[in-house]
């Protein structure tokens, strides 16, 4: 049998497919790579950050277990759903995108870039959703005003935070400083050591768990603060728990707010039985609120105070009894104590001058002048 020749002209063409297949593959590979780093870089020359456009990437989600890069901006600019994922700690975020809804998954992510992590400048409304479990975390070393006055979140646009999943946010400057509205759905936030932790117009809790433990006002609105449903814990350092220009309307849920200052009281309109406790002097002793049938809360006192405002839809109209002081063998949980693991063998009872019992019969019960016999 003869070999078989190939001919000049066949050797060129099989030449040319070897190349094209080389090249095919090479597009391939660029193509997968690109897609896997989800970001279309821009370098920007000097020491500017460099800046991301992500408006014409394929994918939405950012990934950034995968990354290790120097300081950059990614902008966020289309209607859709971004998810952002892993640990980031150069990285951060502008949205730019009039008339539009743009919603940000946050899902597993956790960073320490605290300093104007994200910064909403345009949208018809920013929606936050929140996935599993993700955390902001950086105190740093000294005491620095300027780091203080700075925030996690600047925006200028509605936002609308929503999900089952939580975000611990430890950190000493604000968390999240608007000029619009800002509305809680039904989340797990969990915000302590914070300067501020919401400064917006109308700002609105309407389901989930808000704990906020801030070195100031927890929630300043220059606007009105609503609380709708849900749970909601203010504890403040140093100021009242929360400011509103506007009013406070409180209709459903369960709220605990403990200041050093007194708190502003609820809108004659709110629809939810509330109940102030005036205490005569500071302290920081565990309190026990005592129904007839069960306890109601056990405050862990850690933060000192001496005004408490509390509402909660299962308190009837019957006789509760304050206790300070007391002892517990376990943890605190946003800052109360498991009934469960409460002694009562060193309780002592606080006093409203004439009457050791409070009743709460009215839908605004202040009880002033708290004095007490430990």
């Amino acid at each position: 049998m003869k070999p078989i020749r190939i001919s000049t002209i066949g050797k060129i063409v099989w030449l040319f497919i070897f190349c094209t297949i080389l090249v095919i593959i090479a597009l391939i590979v660029s193509s997968l790579k690109k897609e896997e780093n989800n970001l279309p870089i821009t370098p920007v020359s000097g020491d500017e950050k460099k800046v991301i456009d992500y408006t014409s990437s394929k994918s939405s989600e950012i990934d950034f277990s995968k990354y290790n890069s120097e300081e950059t901006t990614i902008e966020l600019n289309e209607s859709k759903t971004y998810t952002i994922t892993g640990e980031n700690s150069k990285y951060s975020f502008v949205v730019n995108a009039p008339n539009k809804v743009v919603k940000i998954n946050l899902k597993d992510f956790s960073t320490n870039q605290v300093d104007d992590l994200f910064d909403f400048q345009a949208a018809n409304k920013i929606i936050i959703e929140l996935t599993n479990d993700n955390e902001i975390e950086f105190i740093p070393s000294s005491d620095d005003l300027e780091y203080k006055n700075t925030s996690i979140i600047n925006s200028k646009v509605d936002i609308e935070i929503m999900g089952k999943g939580t975000l611990k946010v430890n950190t000493n400057n604000n968390f999240i400083s608007s000029n619009a509205n800002i509305s809680i759905k039904d989340s797990t936030l969990n915000i302590s050591k914070a300067n501020h932790a919401f400064k917006g117009k109308n700002i609105e809790v309407g389901g989930g768990l808000v704990y906020l433990k801030t070195n100031s006002i927890g929630i300043e609105s220059n606007g009105n603060f609503y609380i709708q449903d849900g749970k909601t814990i203010l504890i403040s350092e140093n100021e009242e728990s929360f400011k509103a220009d506007g009013i406070f309307l409180l209709n459903g849920g369960e709220v605990f707010f403990a200041s050093l200052k007194e708190q502003q009281k609820p809108n004659a309109n709110s629809t939810a039985k509330t109940t102030i406790f005036n205490f005569a002097e500071l302290t920081n002793k565990i309190l026990t609120l005592q129904g007839t049938e069960k306890i109601v809360f056990i405050y862990d006192g850690i933060t000192p105070y001496q005004h408490i405002l509390y509402s909660n839809s299962a308190l009837k109209n019957k006789d509760y009894v304050l206790y300070g002081g007391g002892r517990t063998v376990g943890q605190a949980k946003y800052s109360f104590y498991d009934p469960t693991d409460y002694f009562e063998d060193i309780q002592y009872t606080c006093e409203e001058w004439e009457n050791d019992n409070f009743q709460f019969d009215k839908q605004l019960n202040v009880f002033d002048d708290i004095v007490k016999k430990w």
